[in-house]
This record gives C-alpha cells, structure tokens and sequence, in this order.
C-alpha cells in the first residue's frame, strides 16, 4: 500500500500525486492508479472518496494564417498586421488603421 511523504503525514493521495489535506496543492507528484488512491483512501477512512481529475482545457494557440484580403476597410489593425506578414511585411500597429491598409495595398499589389 501507498504511504504519504514523512515530511507531510496528512497529505491525501490523488492520481497525480500527493496532495495537501486542506489547500488541495500537489506536495509531491507521483503516478497513482485510482485503485490505489481507493485503497489508500478506505484504508484511512472506511470508505473511498471519490476524487475526480478536471481536465485542462488547453491554451489558445496563435492564428498563423492572415484572413483573405477581400475588404480591407473592414478588417481591424490585428486582422491588418497578420495580412501584412503573410505578405511579408512588417506593421507598426501604432500607426493609423488608413496608413496599414495603404501598406497592405502596396505590399500586396508588389507581389501580383
């Protein structure tokens, strides 16, 4: 049977580690089979309970791609820069939205 670390007598044991009894932190990362976590948790108490894992959404990843170029009057600053790149132009987003599509328009008609 699994035993909690010396250092920390009441840590709880979950699938991913120890945890601490009352913050719910991880003390001590470790691999648990939930049988194992049942076990221990029966043992100490009588009875199982039941912990249940939240997966992590994953994070937001960047867009690599620029929109189409079909209405440039529309498009915001960001939407501008990314087409710029994609054009192979960098933008200073501190200048006027007027002065990025010109940029654009020339980048673009550069390279048709």
């Amino acid at each position: 049977m699994i035993k909690p670390p010396q250092w920390c007598s009441k840590a709880v044991p979950t699938v991913r580690g120890w945890k601490h009894h009352a913050r719910r932190e991880i003390l001590k990362p470790m691999r648990f089979t939930q049988e194992q976590v049942d076990e221990y948790m029966s043992h100490m108490n009588g009875e199982p309970e039941v912990i249940v894992e939240v997966p992590q959404t994953p994070e937001p990843s960047m867009l690599t791609e620029a929109p189409v170029a079909g209405d440039l009057e529309s498009m915001t600053k960001v939407q501008l820069e990314a087409l710029g790149r994609q054009n192979g132009i960098e933008l200073d987003r501190r200048k006027g939205r007027k002065t990025l599509i010109d940029s654009v328009k020339k980048a673009i008609n550069k390279f048709s």
